[in-house]
């Protein structure tokens, strides 16, 4: 047996991982930015807006959240993505990228 309490927060929970790509705003992408930038301010400083804009990372981080990525190695996104965002600005492009450098992540 289970409770309600339980059952509403299991799906709560569930709704809540897939639909985290729509759930991500500018103020949350913002909020990332500068938690990771206090821990590797160079990082941010190579990158953002200069190199790609937070328009642009948000729909990155947007997309590999729909297909049930995790951004918790979000310093790993935003390296992959400079890497790469000096090719193209296109942010289909970049998460591919990014999807590559996760890659033993997902595994």
């Amino acid at each position: 047996m289970v409770d309600a309490s339980t059952v509403v927060a299991t799906h709560l929970n569930h709704l809540m991982q897939s639909h985290a790509g729509l759930l991500l705003g500018r103020t949350e992408v913002q909020a990332l930015i500068e938690h990771v930038g206090r821990l590797a301010p160079k990082l941010l400083d190579d990158l953002v807006p200069k190199l790609i804009t937070l328009a642009t990372l948000q729909r990155v981080l947007q997309n590999l959240l729909s297909e049930g990525i995790s951004i918790r190695n979000l310093a790993g996104i935003l390296e992959k993505v400079g890497d790469f965002a000096t090719t193209t600005k296109n942010p289909d492009e970049l998460s591919e990228y990014a999807r590559r450098a996760l890659g033993g992540q997902l595994v």
